[in-house]
């Protein structure tokens, strides 16, 4: 989905739910920067979303920061429209 939007030039923000075994790994951070150099907001940082420990991702989604996605996509698709 990410390749097509991409590709469309449309606005595209990414809050992953990704564990520390999967953040360390060199192919999950070359992807996450290929991603952002082709203009994908990838929220994966402090202030986003960190990385949780293997096998407690359960216990975490309740707390899921769903709001900072949506906000981030309010302000994609609001400079989208003021800057065609």
């Amino acid at each position: 989905m990410l390749a097509e939007t991409t590709g469309l030039a449309a606005p595209a923000v990414v809050l992953p739910f990704v564990n520390t075994a999967l953040a360390v790994r060199a192919p999950f951070r070359r992807s996450v920067e290929s991603l952002r150099a082709e203009g994908i907001r990838i929220l994966l940082s402090p202030g986003g979303f960190q990385p949780h420990p293997p096998r407690t991702g359960g216990s975490l989604i309740d707390s899921y920061p769903w709001h900072l996605g949506i906000h981030e996509a309010e302000r994609a698709l609001d400079s989208a429209t003021h800057n065609p």
